[in-house]
């Protein structure tokens, strides 16, 4: 088949804010075999140029760039990463979705039971209903000691169509 250039590339933003801890990223072919990314395709590139006013007033932002593979028309593309956030004040917008139709993505946030979690979900510019379901979980301590008490917000999106289609 055709090679889906532009499906096999990924852009994932971080910050000084957050750390991304894992990225895992597949091609699963019709026939069910499986094409893993090599650990060595990503590079961090800062989202500013260095002597820009912007890359002073957001230090230390940029993308993490991936390669998957060779995806061709038919392949299915899995990519799931894990992100820890320090501050999540500042949380900028996750997004489902792009130039191309999504079967299925999920959203998952685990979070201390003493954090109240203002989501607001929107479709095409309009706020949808949707709720996650709600797990209980543990969290890491980041101070050392016993894991915390938290929940888990399970959000999953299907069948979402391009966002520029």
């Amino acid at each position: 088949g055709d090679d889906a250039l532009g499906l096999r590339k990924f852009r994932l933003p971080y910050d000084n804010r957050s750390r991304i801890l894992h990225v895992q990223a597949r091609i699963i072919k019709p026939d069910g075999r499986i094409v893993d990314m090599p650990d060595d395709r990503t590079v961090k590139l800062p989202r500013f140029a260095p002597e820009s006013p912007a890359a002073r007033l957001y230090n230390d932002d940029g993308y993490l760039l991936g390669k998957i593979g060779k995806a061709e028309v038919g392949d299915i593309i899995e990519l799931s990463y894990q992100r820890i956030i320090r501050d999540p004040r500042w949380l900028e917008p996750l997004q489902i979705g792009g130039d191309y139709p999504v079967v299925r993505g999920e959203v998952v946030i685990n979070h201390p039971r003493t954090y109240e979690i203002d989501f607001r979900v929107t479709r095409f510019g309009e706020l949808s209903r949707a709720s996650p379901t709600k797990l209980p979980t543990q969290i890491p301590n980041l101070q050392g000691g016993e894991p915390l008490p938290g929940s888990r917000l399970v959000f999953v999106f299907e069948d979402e169509p391009a966002i520029y289609p």
